[in-house]
């Protein structure tokens, strides 16, 4: 990535990019294949069709599966981020991480790893709330 990108944000993005990819698209083509072949099958001979069945099967079917993944992606985007700010940046909370941690300065360490499980938790109470938004139907159906 350094070679590609340089030292400057872009590398830094593209790694954290490349960290949370993954995880997305692992869960959505798992949540895809676990559609029940009755629903869609039930779906098309009531005539539905092709963008009807995505959109009214398997996206709700996969959008549990996906926010999964959206957390996951976005923990792996976090670190993939701070490890690339360790090795190759000049600024930054990983590279302040090392800075304090080198020179035995716990006081900032502490605050510095404070704020980064400060911005954990709400961007994963941020997912939260999207997935409870995105699957109310599934509140619904269980009662």
């Amino acid at each position: 990535m350094v070679l590609i990108f340089g030292l400057g944000p872009e590398s830094k993005i593209v790694f954290g990019f490349s960290h949370g990819v993954l995880p997305i698209v692992v869960n959505v083509v798992a949540g895809m294949r676990n559609v029940d072949p009755l629903y869609l099958r039930g779906a098309r001979s009531m005539g539905a069709k092709r963008l009807d069945v995505v959109r009214h099967v398997i996206l709700p079917h996969m959008a549990p599966s996906f926010f999964a993944g959206l957390r996951l992606a976005m923990t792996l985007t976090l670190i993939g981020v701070i490890l690339a700010e360790l090795y190759v940046s000049m600024a930054g909370i990983g590279y302040y991480t090392q800075i304090f941690a080198e020179n035995f300065n716990p006081g900032p360490l502490f605050a510095l790893i404070g704020v980064l499980a400060a911005i954990a938790m709400v961007l994963n109470a941020l997912v939260r709330l999207a997935e409870r938004r995105f699957t109310s139907w599934r509140r619904l159906a269980s009662g």
